[in-house]
């Protein structure tokens, strides 16, 4: 089946109420980190005709982001064939600069210390419902990166691999554990790392010139290849 690109969202729940003042798809700063306002392209998704939200989900932030997209110019109402992301590229580019701006700052759950810099070696996070972001992530795609920062993607901090690797409480520590907010499977998941875009967002947010370059190899050997093909949802 061809692959296409979805936006895939978690359903979640606006908690606040506040008059919309202005449209503008990833900034919404009420929204919840499990909000649908978060959204994240789906590279590997092989579903077609729907958006990946449960059921009932329409609603609220919901349809504020489909109007927003669709007002913005990057979804196309192309009838009984459903709806077409258009601008892609661009598109990546925003969600890129709303990530860290937006949502980063509030899925941080945890830092710690780490006696060796590369524990990250034997760590194995799937028995953990986790996965390897940022500089790990991008050491395992492209064989180009010596990690600095350990970052983790997991539903909640894990005190096995804290215990473990005797990782110790940091607020200036070199791992981070943040939670997961995408609800979908990736392809990239069977090697224990986020989707390739947050791997490339983890990196443009840091400002390092080495995850810079590293950047750059991941959108052109992991991303770019998908902006050119038709999305429809």
């Amino acid at each position: 089946m061809k692959r296409l690109m979805s936006l895939s969202a978690v359903a979640g729940r606006n908690t606040k109420s506040r008059k919309r003042n202005r449209t503008e798809p990833f900034s919404r700063r009420d929204c919840e980190p499990s909000s649908p306002c978060y959204v994240i392209p789906d590279w590997s998704s092989k579903v077609t005709g729907r958006l990946l939200l449960p059921p009932a989900s329409l609603t609220g932030p919901s349809v504020w982001l489909l109007n927003d997209l669709q007002k913005e110019g990057y979804l196309i109402d192309i009838g009984a064939k459903g709806r077409r992301l258009t601008r892609k590229a661009d598109l990546v580019k925003r969600w890129t600069e709303r990530y860290p701006q937006q949502l980063r700052p509030k899925l941080l759950l945890a830092r710690y210390s780490s006696r060796k810099s590369d524990w990250w070696k034997d760590a194995h996070l799937e028995r953990f419902g986790a996965f390897w972001g940022g500089e790990v992530a991008a050491a395992k795609l492209t064989q180009y990166l010596r990690p600095g920062v350990k970052t983790i993607y997991a539903a909640k901090a894990i005190l096995e691999v804290q215990a473990r690797y005797a990782l110790t409480k940091d607020p200036n520590g070199d791992t981070e554990i943040l939670k997961t907010f995408w609800a979908f499977e990736n392809e990239s998941a069977r090697n224990e790392i986020v989707p390739p875009l947050l791997v490339y967002a983890d990196l443009i947010a840091s400002g390092d010139d080495r995850n810079l370059e590293t950047a750059e190899i991941i959108y052109d050997t992991q991303i770019s290849r998908f902006l050119g093909e038709p999305s429809t949802i």
